[in-house]
């Protein structure tokens, strides 16, 4: 082989020692196995979230859109505004009610003491 040639192997071999050196061991593969989890152990875990994720997401079929919550809000403003108004109408006709009783008061007592001096 040429002398070329022989430094191109050395050049390669020293890549692949420099390589090795960064490489983990069998011992050190084995330490980081036995601190991994299973397929199975991975499965049942995410089978668990799984659950738990169909569960909120049943749970929040039952919460109220914002868009459903302003609709009825809404509703009930307006219904709460009819009520007021319908108070204040009420609370007017009463008032005019007395008024007119007490004018009816005065003119019965007024004819009752006009019949009396008769």
């Amino acid at each position: 082989m040429s002398e070329e040639t022989n430094q191109k192997f050395d050049t390669i071999l020293n890549e692949i020692k420099e390589i090795k050196k960064d490489m983990a061991t069998k011992e050190e593969l084995k330490e980081v196995k036995e601190g991994m989890a299973t397929k199975e152990e991975l499965n049942q875990k995410t089978n668990k979230i799984l659950v738990e994720v169909i569960g909120i997401k049943e749970e929040l079929k039952d919460c109220v859109k914002k868009e459903e919550f302003q609709q009825k809000s809404d509703e009930i403003l307006t219904a709460v505004d009819k009520i007021t108004k319908d108070n204040e109408t009420i609370k007017e006709e009463q008032t005019a009610n007395i008024s007119a009783h007490d004018r009816y008061e005065n003119r019965l007592t007024n004819l009752e003491s006009a019949k009396a001096t008769i």
